[in-house]
């Protein structure tokens, strides 16, 4: 199980801030006014922790209101909206509720749903604070005391207490059905009142508007309380009666009424959860706000060998049901269904399903995403085929080998370490290449020995492109008119003109000779390198101009050319491992780029432009 834990989330432009960042300290109007002195310690706090700026013109503005549409982003934020932890969650919030939000003019449906997942608002909300005739209406006190008690996960609890004695003498103006939450906030140190009235009791005044300084507070206040985190796992057992779920780390987590449930992005219930599906639970205040299951990220094959021990042997109204867990980790690989012709051995012999016994070691065959045989395995067993795949974890590697029928299984390292041997020689992982012919030995099913070999071949044909900026550089070559992708060995030999070159010194329409090791290319050479400007331009954007669709690019030699785009130019961007096709408004000052076209008609016209 991943158990993570973020900063709760930095104010935006729209919420609180404006565009630079300036110090608390140097906020004239905060330091030089005796009515915010109160909120100087928050104030300072979130500005020097980075979650509240400054506006452009150095000033602060402790009294200016914030507005409700404000406050609902500051809560999605909170609770992680823009976290890269929770990019799928918010994918899936904004699809559940497009149509419910469909008839409310707001640009911020990404928040609003995401709060709409996580449970912290209800749909009989948004007229509330998402309509257009109040989104922009600023925050009163008792507004803001309803939205921090729905963000902490206590607004049910709150709304149900039968009855609560007010603190403050201006009970009576405090909306009755707002007054619980008013009493929590005070109870949890978020919210006190403005001072007090004549007769020195406290007053609230429910109805004044939220101001930046006491926002400055609220939020100070909050984080703490909040502690938003998440865990991570894949299912081992649901438990619909007692409302909990048992993640493989083991790990049991608790759900409450108000946990909402979402399998596949959709809402659910608790008992439609099954074991072996992939978890994702957001914790805020120590409550399970929203707990996503979908199919886990590592699905194996429909068609695959696997190895592991039986975590559980059962039968259901879906047929028989075997659970394997990773002898290592004790995490469950998955849950898998037996095939009514499923061929089990045990001992050597045919057996049935109810001879299997947990914490067996057994090796299944997937047929179609059904067990098509279970055989109780040896400790120590092999496996061979084609590397087709190396996949870099946190803690292990995954090889994928391809068989003679072209199907992929993928085997895991041994966190007990794994010698390599490649051509006979010793080597490591690193120097494995895609195509090589491994064969493993396993032991429990975790791959303990590689012994790897490679083959030569040698080819001609045309550069296409050239990835450079990935890890593993790449290079698509076009023979006998088929383009293939190949990865670049980092001790690649280049020679041009029978002269050492480099990767940078090649360029897309080069003519090459190459030399493969399974698919990886270990020797190149070529005849000349295309320099003509008229041709092919190398070099970095210096402006652009979108309105006319012409870019200057000036080349190594400080020669600036200007490059004409129009509908017919291809441009893509390869700095990443997979290339993306962009407009020239994507473009920016300082790209380095490589340019093919012509000047046929008196300017150079691009044909292509490729962001290296």
């Amino acid at each position: 199980m991943k158990f993570k834990k973020f900063v709760c989330g930095v104010l935006s432009a729209a919420m609180l801030l404006s565009a630079s960042a300036v110090s608390a300290l140097t906020f004239d109007d905060v330091e030089n006014d005796p009515s915010v002195e109160w909120a100087k310690p928050y104030i300072h706090s979130m500005t020097d922790a980075g979650y509240i700026k400054g506006f452009e013109d150095g000033t602060f503005r402790p009294s200016q209101p914030i507005t409700k549409i404000q406050a609902l982003l500051l809560m999605a934020r909170m609770i992680g909206v823009d976290d890269a932890a929770y990019s799928d969650m918010a994918e899936n919030a904004v699809k559940l509720y497009e149509s419910t939000l469909s008839g409310f003019n707001t640009q911020y449906k990404k928040e609003v749903s995401y709060l709409l997942y996580c449970g912290v608002i209800k749909e009989t909300d948004l007229n509330t604070y998402v309509s257009a005739n109040v989104a922009n209406n600023a925050l009163k006190r008792y507004e803001a005391a309803i939205l921090l008690t729905k963000i902490l996960g206590k607004a049910t609890d709150v709304a149900n207490q039968a009855f609560v004695s007010s603190s403050y003498s201006d009970s009576a103006e405090i909306p009755s059905a707002a007054r619980a939450y008013v009493e929590y906030v005070r109870e949890q140190g978020i919210m006190e009142g403005v001072g007090n009235d004549a007769s020195g009791a406290p007053v609230f005044s429910p109805n004044t508007e939220v101001t930046r300084a006491q926002m400055a507070k609220m939020l100070a206040c909050l984080i703490d309380l909040l502690d938003t985190n998440c865990a991570e796992g894949i299912v081992q057992s649901v438990n619909s009666f007692d409302n909990n779920i048992t993640l493989d780390s083991n790990a049991t987590h608790q759900f409450t009424d108000d946990t909402l449930i979402h399998l596949d992005g959709a809402e659910a219930d608790l008992s439609e959860i099954e074991v072996g599906k992939s978890a994702k639970i957001l914790y805020a205040n120590n409550l399970a706000r929203t707990a996503e299951f979908s199919d886990a990220k590592d699905k194996p094959e429909q068609n695959a060998t696997i190895y592991g021990v039986i975590s559980n042997a059962s039968e259901s109204a879906n047929g028989k049901q075997l659970t394997l867990k990773d002898y290592e980790s004790n995490s469950v690989i998955g849950v898998y269904y037996a095939a009514d012709d499923c061929k089990i051995t045990v001992n050597g012999g045919a057996a049935t399903f109810n001879q299997l016994k947990i914490n067996d070691y057994v090796e299944i065959t997937l047929e179609n995403g059904k067990i098509a045989s279970i055989v109780s395995a040896d400790k120590t067993t092999t496996a061979n085929g084609k590397l087709a795949d190396i996949e870099i974890g946190d803690n292990d590697v995954t090889l994928v080998l391809e068989n003679s029928k072209g199907e992929l299984s993928r085997y895991t390292t041994s966190s007990n370490g794994v010698s390599v041997e490649r051509n006979d020689s010793a080597s490591d992982i690193q120097s494995l290449a895609i195509g090589d012919g491994i064969t493993l030995r396993l032991t429990y099913g975790k791959i303990t020995k590689i012994q790897a070999s490679s083959t030569n071949q040698k080819d001609s044909g045309t550069i296409e492109s050239i990835l450079l900026s990935s890890s593993t550089p790449q290079m698509t070559i076009t023979s006998e008119g088929k383009k293939n992708t190949y990865n670049v060995s980092k001790s690649v030999k280049i020679t041009i003109d029978g002269k050492e070159g480099s990767l940078y010194d090649l360029r897309p329409g080069l003519a090459i000779s190459y030399t493969l090791e399974s698919k990886e290319i270990v020797e190149i050479s070529t005849t000349s390198v295309i320099t003509s400007s008229k041709e092919y331009i190398i070099g970095t954007i210096q402006s652009i101009n979108t309105t006319y669709g012409f870019v200057n690019v000036e080349d190594s030699e400080g020669n600036t050319e200007q490059v004409f785009v129009n509908t017919g130019t291809a441009i893509s961007d390869d700095r990443q491992s997979v290339s993306k096709s962009i407009s020239i408004k994507a473009l920016e000052v300082g790209m380095s780029v490589i340019v093919t076209g012509s000047n046929s008609t008196g300017v150079f016209t691009a044909k292509k432009i490729i962001v290296q």
